[in-house]
C-alpha cells in the first residue's frame, strides 16, 4: 500500500506548536515530544520515536520542521498513530504556509 494512502487513513490534529522538547536517555539516543494547540486552545501532545529506532534523517527532519513551526508559529497538521496508554506517535507533518496561529 502506498505511504501517502496510509497517511490519509491516520487521524490528524492541526494547530501551532506550543512546546517542543528533545531529550536523550543514553548515548546516541533522543526523543522528541511536541505539544500542538488548536484554534479551540486544546493541547495535544505527540512524540517522535527515539533515535536510533527512527531513521536518523527522518528524525532530523521532524526536529527541524517542528523547531521552524515553533519559532514562526505556523499552523501545522500532524498525522499520528494512536498508541493505547501512551503518547500518540507522530508520523507526518504538513505545513499551512499562508496561515499563522493566533
Amino acid at each position: 500500500m502506498p505511504t501517502s494512502l496510509l497517511l490519509t487513513q491516520l487521524p490528524t490534529f492541526m494547530g501551532i506548536v506550543s512546546s517542543l522538547q528533545v531529550a536523550g536517555s543514553k548515548q546516541n539516543s533522543a526523543e522528541i515530544t511536541v505539544t500542538v494547540r488548536d484554534d479551540s486552545k486544546i493541547d495535544q501532545t505527540f512524540r517522535v520515536g527515539a533515535y536510533p529506532a527512527t531513521e536518523p534523517s527522518v528524525f532530523t527532519s521532524f526536529a527541524s520542521l517542528l523547531a521552524s513551526a515553533y519559532l514562526t508559529k505556523t499552523n501545522i497538521e500532524i498525522s499520528y498513530l494512536p498508541v493505547t496508554g501512551e503518547t500518540p506517535q507522530l508520523t507526518a507533518i504538513s505545513f499551512s504556509l499562508f496561515s499563522t496561529g493566533g
